[in-house]
């Protein structure tokens, strides 16, 4: 089962004038959620996308956060469950089929979590013209998604694939890579490999086009290679249009050697539809979240993998 790894309070239109404060010393509400927009979540530990990994995996991810039942009032859903219990369960309608409108730009709306410690935020863009995409990918240090690591950006194409109205192939076939810190910069400049870009030429901030090295084998993607997806989309309750793709597999692999999900990971939000209470575009962190630990947990990782999580560590030192 998961454990509790976080509770995050979110507030993310707080001036910082302490007079705003939303929460006594008690730590109940001061004033309704609906009028300061706070809100309290609770971080679980992720589950492995293996079912038959899941007894004995120690989580090093976290799962979706749930929202404190005191903060349900503006969400059906969250409302429904909060009332229920184990012998009146919540009675959720299904939404309706919608079919993929993707063309346009769709963001994550908070800092995501993948396995291993990794952090990141994706944008993804579909093309209105033919069956092309991108996506940019940011790595961060830490799960307030505040001191980044280094930046993929990849584009390519994809077609539905049978038989699910939900799966589709995507090919990637162009990668450039960005540094985006000093430690990260060294990494790459001490790889003795050939398949990442120029060797010793990577600089802080300074992109580099890795496809004619078959992408960068330092961090473990490659290109070209087509990643099996599933993807499906709908209407929150405010109207606004999200999207969602497959879920990470926990057991780290390189790019193209995993199977078709058969979960759904984090959703994107589209570009087109922010809320009219939103002034900022400040992500939602994950505050105070912190990776668990095992003792089995190296003899799972890629040596690619690896070097990440050590500079993982280097970089959260003083």
């Amino acid at each position: 089962s998961s454990n509790p790894s976080s509770i995050n309070q979110q507030r993310p239109h707080d001036s910082g004038n302490p007079s705003t404060s939303m929460h006594h010393n008690d730590g109940y509400p001061s004033t309704s959620p609906s009028m300061t927009g706070g809100s309290k979540k609770l971080f679980l530990g992720d589950l492995h996308t293996n079912i038959n990994k899941q007894e004995h995996y120690r989580p090093t991810g976290y799962q979706q956060p749930l929202l404190n039942a005191r903060y349900a009032s503006e969400c059906g859903v969250c409302r429904e469950v909060g009332r229920s219990n184990e012998h009146s369960p919540a009675h959720l309608h299904a939404d309706p089929a919608l079919p993929l409108l993707l063309t346009g730009s769709w963001a994550s709306h908070r800092c995501e979590t993948r396995p291993y410690g990794m952090f990141l935020t994706r944008n993804v863009f579909f093309s209105p013209m033919g069956q092309n995409w991108s996506m940019t990918l940011h790595y961060y240090h830490d799960p307030e998604c505040s001191r980044p690591s280094f930046t993929l950006q990849a584009t390519g194409t994809y077609v539905h694939a049978t038989p699910t109205p939900y799966a589709y192939d995507f090919t990637v076939s162009h990668l450039v890579m960005t540094p985006e810190d000093t430690d990260m910069t060294n990494a790459l400049n001490s790889y003795k490999g050939k398949e990442c870009g120029w060797p010793g030429r990577w600089a802080p901030k300074k992109a580099q086009d890795v496809t004619f090295t078959g992408g960068c084998k330092a961090i473990g993607v490659r290109v070209p290679v087509v990643e099996k997806e599933i993807i499906r989309m709908g209407v929150d309750e405010s109207g606004g249009m999200w999207l969602t793709l497959g879920q990470t597999p926990t057991t780290p692999r390189q790019m193209g050697d995993s199977p078709r999900p058969t979960s759904w990971g984090p959703t994107l939000i589209s570009c087109r539809h922010y809320s009219t209470s939103d002034q900022d575009n400040f992500l939602q962190p994950m505050v105070g979240a912190r990776t668990a630990s095992s003792s089995n947990l190296l003899t799972c990782i890629k040596p690619v993998t690896l070097m990440l999580l050590v500079l993982l560590a280097l970089a959260g030192e003083p």
